[in-house]
C-alpha cells in the first residue's frame, strides 16, 4: 500500500560567530519535510532510522539526490534564512525517520556540550500516543539536521518522549517518560553513520606509503554498539541484519570511496557496474559476534585495493579518504528462505594515507 511519507529532519545550523560563542549555546535549528515521497522509496535508501554524520559538501550533495524533495523550516523562527553550508566551518548531524506518525516531531532538547570530549548533543523524538484510530494522516518520513563546528567525532543521543493525548478536566497530565532510544559516537575509529544498527569502519594497512604504490585498506560492516540505549519508538532492536556479499557483486556495486587528493579535490570513486557472468551475491549474515570484512576477491583478501578505481597516487601529499556503503530496494527471497536485507546509505569514519618519496 502506497503512503505519503514526510521526512523532518532537524538542522543544527552554525554561523561564522558560533565558534566564538558560549560552548552551550544553543544552536540554530530547522525542520522540514519530504511531502511527496513514498514511504517504501524513501526507506528503500534511507532505512528506517539512523543518525548521519556528513562531513563534506560531495557527501551532502549526494544524500541530497537520495532525497530530493527535502524542505526544511528554520526554527523557532521560520522567516530567518539559515547560514550558508560551509564545510570548512562546520559539519552536518542529521537524525531521521521514516515512518512517523503525522503528529510525531523531532526537537533539541538543552542538553548538549559542544565543549566536552567527544563533543555531545541530544534531540528529543515526540511520538503520537493516541490510538490507531484517532490518528489522521498516513504515516510520514521525518528528519532532523544539523550543522555543527568541525570535530573529529561528535557523540549523538536520541530520546523519545510520549506525546498524550489531553487529560479529562479536573485531571492532571500525569510525567512523561523518557527513554534513550539511540547513542553513538560518530566519525571515531569505530565508524561512521548508523542506520538501522549497521555501520562501517575502514583502517589504513599502512598509513605512509611511497608514491605510485596502492592504498588499501580493511573495510567492516558491524553492528553499532548501542551502548544504555533502548530502542523502542525512534528506531528497533538490531540483534542481526544481512548485507549482499562484496565478492560476487560484479553487477550490483554497493561500496565507493570519496577520495581527497592532495590538490583538495574530492571525488567519488565506484567501480562500475557490470553484467552477472558466474555468481550471484548472496546474504552475508551480520550479528554483535560476526562483523563482516569486506574482501577483495574468492581467493581471500582482506583489503581492498584502489588500484582498480583510478586513484593516481604518483604525486606525494595526504589522501583522505570515506568509505560509502550503500544498499537499495534488495530483493528479500534467496531461494526458499526469506531474509530482511538492510536498506539504506551510510558513510564510515575517515582516514588520510601520507604519500611519501
Amino acid at each position: 500500500m502506497k503512503t505519503t511519507l514526510a521526512l523532518c529532519f532537524l538542522l543544527l545550523a552554525s554561523n561564522s560567530a558560533w565558534a566564538e560563542a558560549p560552548a552551550n549555546a544553543r544552536p540554530i535549528t530547522a525542520t522540514g519535510t519530504l511531502a511527496k515521497a513514498d514511504v517504501t522509496k524513501v526507506a528503500a535508501v534511507l532505512g528506517h532510522s539512523g543518525v548521519l554524520f556528513i562531513r563534506s559538501q560531495e557527501r551532502w550533495d549526494q544524500f541530497k539526490k537520495l532525497v530530493p524533495d527535502m524542505t526544511m523550516v528554520p526554527d523557532p523562527t521560520p522567516d530567518m534564512p539559515l547560514p550558508k553550508l560551509d564545510f570548512s566551518k562546520h559539519y552536518v548531524l542529521l537524525a531521521y525517520r521514516t515512518s512517523c506518525r503525522p503528529g510525531d516531531e523531532f526537537s533539541l532538547i538543552p542538553r548538549f556540550d559542544l565543549a566536552a570530549n567527544p563533543p555531545k548533543i541530544e534531540f528529543r523524538y515526540r511520538w503520537d500516543n493516541r490510538p490507531p484510530a484517532d490518528i489522521e494522516g498516513p504515516r510520514q518520513a521525518k528528519f532532523i539536521l544539523a550543522m555543527v563546528p568541525v570535530t573529529a567525532t561528535i557523540q549523538a543521543d536520541v530520546s523519545s518522549v510520549p506525546i498524550p493525548p489531553p487529560p479529562p478536566p479536573g485531571v492532571e497530565q500525569g510525567q512523561l517518560r523518557s527513554t534513550l532510544e539511540f547513542s553513538a559516537i560518530l566519525g571515531d575509529k569505530a565508524g561512521g553513520d548508523v542506520v538501522d544498527g549497521l555501520q562501517a569502519t575502514i583502517t589504513p594497512k599502512a598509513a605512509v606509503i611511497k608514491p605510485g604504490d596502492d592504498i588499501q585498506i580493511d573495510f567492516e560492516l558491524h553492528l553499532a554498539d548501542p551502548g544504555t540505549a533502548k530502542p523502542e519508538k525512534f528506531g528497533t532492536i538490531v540483534k542481526s541484519v544481512y548485507v549482499w556479499d562484496a565478492v560476487y557483486s560484479e553487477g550490483y556495486r554497493n561500496y565507493g570511496f570519496f577520495v581527497t587528493t592532495p590538490d583538495g579535490k574530492t571525488t567519488f570513486h565506484q567501480r562500475k557496474e557490470t553484467k552477472f557472468t558466474e555468481n550471484a551475491p548472496y546474504p552475508v549474515e551480520i550479528t554483535a559476534e560476526q562483523p563482516y570484512l569486506l574482501s577483495k576477491d574468492p581467493v581471500g583478501y582482506t583489503t581492498r585495493s584502489h588500484e582498480d578505481l583510478g586513484i593516481d597516487t604518483t604525486a606525494p601529499g595526504t589522501f583522505t579518504l570515506t568509505a560509502v556503503y550503500a544498499e537499495v530496494g534488495a530483493d528479500r527471497r534467496v531461494g526458499k528462505k526469506e531474509v530482511s536485507f538492510w536498506d539504506g546509505s551510510i558513510a564510515s569514519n575517515t582516514i588520510t594515507v601520507e604519500v611519501k618519496k
